[in-house]
């Protein structure tokens, strides 16, 4: 059974933007580097809101054991 985890990455202001945006491709890019990926996406919501999506094959593969 394959198993979703979902992130928000949100920035308070547009000052913490760069920041947000930056840390939210580096999980995606990590994600689908990491074994057990299924798929991995970045999602953008509004001009301050970001969400990653991974698929992975089982838990274990998601916490990395």
């Amino acid at each position: 059974m394959s198993v979703v985890s979902i992130t928000r990455l949100r920035a308070r202001s547009l000052r913490f933007l760069p920041a947000v945006l930056i840390h939210a491709v580096f999980s995606a890019l990590q994600a689908r580097k990491a074994s057990g990926i299924r798929s991995a996406a970045l999602l953008k919501d509004d001009w301050r809101t970001y969400w990653t999506r991974t698929v992975w094959t089982d838990e274990e593969a998601m916490k990395g054991l």
